[in-house]
C-alpha cells in the first residue's frame, strides 16, 4: 500500500532529477531603448502632425514569422510622448500595396484575422508583468495583460483612446493611455519601463517586432526593450464609477410576460485608486445581461463541466488567483449581491483580496474571502500563498491555505510547486495536496514532468474545481516540432503522454500513454490524428436516492470501482479561419466504459461581409452496449450551434447564438444588441428563450427580455 508521504517522495524525484539538468543561460541580446519625449496634450486625430515627428523613433522591426530574423517587408515607425495625464503611442504603417490591407469589424480583442499592431508596456519594469493595448485599421480595441512572464489574458479592459486611418502610404494608429488606467510607481525623477511593439500583416501572416522575439523564447515580459525619459508622471486617482439600470420581462411556460421591475434592478461598479499601487474594486448588485451564453455541450462523464468565467468583475485581475490547484474558482459565486477586490503591487509583492456575497440556489446567504499574495524572488520568479474562506448558512465552512512557488532557472526552464490544506467540519486528517511540474518549453523540443495527488478527505470545490481525491498521479509530456518548410508541410508537432496513478491507498493502478499529432501546411491549412490506450479505473457513483452498496466515498459521493481498458483513435483536419470562408471537421472511435463511443464533429465559418461572421458547430457522439446508458441500448448524442456576430460600426452591434441539445430536446436561443452610447457607456437589448421547435411561439418554454443600461464615469 503506498502512503501519502513515500508516494510524494517518489515522485518529487522526477522534477528534481530534471531540475539538476538546468543551466542558467544569460540573455545575451543587445535590449534596445526608445526615449519618449514630453508633450502637451496632443488630438488623437488619425493624423501625425508636427509634434509626433519631434519624438524620437523606433524602426527596423526583425520578423519571427515566417522568415525569423528577417527584416521585416514592410516599414514601421513608432512613436512615443507623454503628458501629465497620458502615454501617447503612434504607428506609421508603411505598405508597399495599401490595397491589400485586411482589416475586419470586429467587436473588442477580436483583432486576430487582421493587419494590427500592438505595444507593451511592463510598466513597474519587474520582468514579470506588462500590459498591451493593440488595434487594427478599423480602430478596433485590443488590451490585456501579460503575468508570469509569458501568460497573456485578454479579460482586462481599460479606458484609453484609439483613431486609425488608412491613407496611400499604409496605415496609421494613434493611442492615448490615461495614466490612471496603469498601475505603477509613483517616484520622483525619470522612469524606465519595459516596451515592445509588433505589428502583423495578415496578407502574408508576418509578425515582426521592434526589440527582436525569437520563435524559441517567443513573447517574453522579460525580453522587452526599454522606454526611457517618462517623467513628471503620476497614476492619479483613477476613479471610475459605472452606474446601470436594468428591466426585466419574464414568461415561465404559458404564462403571460411578467414585468420583475424594483429597487433590486438597480446598480454600480467603482473602481478607485487609494494608494498609488493599490486599487479598489467594488459592484453592487452587478447584473450580467450581456454577458454570452455558455456554449452547450455533450457530457458523458461522471463529473460537471467546467464553465469559463465572462463576467468582468471577476475577470480583471484574475489571473494573480492562477495556481497548478486551482482553489478559486469564481463560477462558484453563482448569484453575487455585492463584491469587492483590492489588488496592487507594493515592493515586489503583489496582492488581491476579494470579498463577495452570494444567494445560492437554495436562497441562502453564502460569504466568500478570497486572499492572494506573491512575492518576486530572483530575476523572474515568485513565491505565493492563497487563502479561500467559504462561509455558509448554518455556520457551515470550506477553507483551504495554500504555498505555492514558479522558480525559472533559465529562459525556457520552470519548475512549479505547490501544497494545500483544507479544513471542513468533521474533516481533519488526510485534506492535503499537492502539485509538481517541471516544464521545458521551445520552439522544436518542449516538454514537462509532473507529479500530483490529493488525500481523502480533502475538500476544495467549495471555492475551487478539483477532481476526485484519494490518488496520487505521475506522468510526462513531450513535444517535437520541427519546421521542414518542404513538400507543403511548414511544421509538425509531434506529442507524446504517459502517465501513472495510484487510486484509493494504491489498491487501484492505472496507466494511459497517447500520441498525436498536428501537421501545419505552406498555406495554413492544419491535419492530424492520434491514438490512445489506457488501463483505467472508473468511479462509479451511487445516487443518493438509490439503496445500493458503495466501498468507497470521496469529495463527489459514494462509489464503486470499475475497472476498463480502452483504446482510441481520432483524425482532424481544419482550413485556415482567417480567410472568408473555412471549415474544420473530425472523427474519433474507441472503447467507453464496457461499450463503444463513435464521434465526428465539424465547424463551419463565413464571413459575407468583413463585419458579419456567421458560424456553424455541429457534434455528433453514437455510443452503444454501455450498460449504464440507456440500458446498453444505441443512443445518439447531438449538439448544434449557430452564431451570428454583426458588428455594424465601432459603437453598434448585434449577436445571435442558437443552440440544439438533443437530450433536451430543447433550442437555446440567445440575441443581443448593443450600443456605446459615449465612452465605455452601453445600452444593452437582450432577448433569451428555451423552445422545442425552431420556429413558432407556440413552442416557446421560458422566455426573457431585458434591457440594460449603463454609464461610465472617470474622475
Amino acid at each position: 500500500m503506498l502512503t501519502g508521504v513515500r508516494t510524494m517522495r517518489r515522485l518529487l524525484s522526477i522534477p528534481l532529477l530534471l531540475l539538476l539538468c538546468a543551466v542558467g543561460f544569460a540573455q545575451t541580446d543587445s535590449v534596445k531603448v526608445l526615449r519618449s519625449i514630453p508633450t502637451n496634450s496632443p488630438v488623437i486625430d488619425r493624423i501625425l502632425d508636427e509634434e509626433w515627428w519631434k519624438a524620437p523613433i523606433a524602426t527596423d522591426f526583425i520578423q519571427r514569422e515566417p522568415n525569423e530574423g528577417d527584416p521585416s517587408t514592410e516599414k514601421t515607425e513608432v512613436r512615443v510622448m507623454h503628458s501629465e495625464s497620458n502615454i501617447y503611442v503612434a504607428f506609421r504603417c508603411y505598405h508597399s500595396d495599401p490595397t491589400t490591407i485586411d482589416s475586419k469589424l470586429n467587436k473588442r480583442d477580436h483583432l486576430w484575422s487582421s493587419d494590427r499592431v500592438v505595444f507593451w508596456l511592463d510598466t513597474y519594469h519587474d520582468h514579470r508583468n506588462a500590459f498591451t493595448f493593440g488595434t487594427n485599421p478599423h480602430g478596433v480595441k485590443y488590451d490585456g495583460t501579460f503575468y508570469n512572464d509569458s501568460w497573456e489574458e485578454d479579460e482586462w479592459d481599460g479606458y484609453w483612446e484609439v483613431a486609425t486611418t488608412v491613407d496611400d502610404s499604409g496605415w496609421i494608429a494613434e493611442f492615448a493611455i490615461p495614466f490612471s488606467t496603469l498601475r505603477f510607481e509613483a517616484m520622483d525623477g525619470e522612469q524606465t519601463w519595459g516596451f515592445n511593439a509588433f505589428r502583423y500583416i495578415q496578407n502574408n501572416k508576418e509578425m515582426s517586432y521592434w526589440q527582436p522575439v525569437t520563435r524559441e523564447k517567443r513573447e517574453r515580459v522579460s525580453e522587452l526593450g526599454h522606454l526611457e525619459g517618462l517623467s513628471g508622471i503620476t497614476p492619479g486617482s483613477g476613479l471610475e464609477f459605472r452606474p446601470y439600470a436594468v428591466t426585466n420581462f419574464e414568461e415561465e411556460g404559458r404564462s403571460p410576460l411578467q414585468s420583475k421591475n424594483d429597487w433590486e434592478n438597480l446598480g454600480f461598479d467603482v473602481k478607485y485608486r487609494f494608494a498609488p499601487n493599490l486599487t479598489l474594486d467594488a459592484t453592487f448588485n452587478p447584473d450580467f445581461a450581456q454577458i454570452e451564453a455558455d456554449n452547450e455541450v455533450i457530457n458523458l462523464s461522471d463529473y460537471p463541466v467546467y464553465l469559463d468565467e465572462k463576467r468582468p468583475f471577476f475577470m480583471e485581475g484574475a489571473s494573480i488567483f492562477d495556481t497548478n490547484i486551482e482553489l478559486f474558482y469564481s463560477r462558484r459565486i453563482t448569484n453575487p449581491q455585492a463584491g469587492a477586490k483590492v489588488s496592487g503591487k507594493i515592493d515586489g509583492t503583489q496582492m488581491a483580496f476579494i470579498t463577495a456575497r452570494n444567494i445560492n440556489e437554495d436562497d441562502e446567504f453564502e460569504d466568500f474571502g478570497i486572499m492572494r499574495l506573491k512575492r518576486d524572488i530572483l530575476s523572474r520568479s515568485e513565491v505565493g500563498v492563497l487563502v479561500t474562506d467559504k462561509q455558509g448558512p448554518g455556520g457551515d465552512y470550506a477553507r483551504v491555505w495554500s504555498a505555492d512557488a514558479q522558480i525559472r532557472f533559465s529562459d525556457p526552464m520552470k519548475l512549479g510547486a505547490q501544497v494545500a490544506q483544507s479544513y471542513k467540519p468533521g474533516l481533519k486528517n488526510n485534506n492535503w495536496a499537492y502539485s509538481l511540474d517541471y516544464d521545458y518549453s521551445g520552439d522544436t523540443f518542449s516538454g514537462s514532468a509532473w507529479a500530483s495527488g490529493k488525500t481523502r478527505n480533502f475538500r476544495g470545490n467549495d471555492t475551487g474545481w478539483i477532481s476526485y481525491t484519494d490518488f496520487h498521479r505521475t506522468g510526462g509530456w513531450f513535444q517535437y516540432a520541427p519546421r521542414p518548410e518542404k513538400l507543403g508541410i511548414r511544421r509538425i508537432s509531434n506529442n507524446v503522454n504517459v502517465g501513472l496513478e495510484w487510486q484509493i491507498d494504491g489498491k487501484y493502478a492505472e496507466k494511459w500513454w497517447n500520441y498525436n499529432n498536428s501537421f501545419q501546411t505552406m498555406n495554413y491549412m492544419y491535419f492530424g490524428f492520434g491514438f490512445a490506450q489506457s488501463e483505467a479505473w472508473r468511479r462509479n457513483y451511487i445516487d443518493d436516492d438509490e439503496e445500493e452498496p458503495y466501498e468507497h466515498t470521496d469529495n463527489f459521493g459514494n462509489f464503486n470501482m470499475e475497472n476498463y481498458a480502452s483504446t482510441d483513435f481520432w483524425v482532424w483536419f481544419e482550413t485556415d479561419y482567417s480567410k472568408s470562408f473555412a471549415f474544420s471537421i473530425g472523427h474519433s472511435r474507441g472503447d467507453f466504459r464496457d461499450g463503444y463511443e463513435r464521434e465526428i464533429w465539424g465547424g463551419l465559418q463565413w464571413r459575407p461581409k468583413d463585419n458579419l461572421t456567421l458560424n456553424i458547430y455541429n457534434e455528433l457522439n453514437h455510443v452503444a452496449d454501455v450498460s449504464d446508458i440507456e440500458d446498453g441500448d444505441a443512443t445518439d448524442f447531438i449538439v448544434s450551434r449557430f452564431k451570428m456576430e454583426w458588428t455594424l460600426s465601432l459603437n453598434l452591434f448585434t449577436r445571435l447564438n442558437v443552440q440544439y441539445v438533443s437530450e433536451d430536446e430543447s433550442f437555446y436561443n440567445n440575441a443581443l444588441i448593443g450600443y456605446q452610447f459615449a465612452p465605455e457607456s452601453f445600452l444593452y437589448l437582450v432577448y433569451d428563450d428555451d423552445r422545442s421547435k425552431l420556429l413558432g411561439w407556440d413552442t416557446v418554454g421560458d422566455r426573457k427580455i431585458k434591457m440594460k443600461v449603463s454609464y461610465f464615469m472617470q474622475i
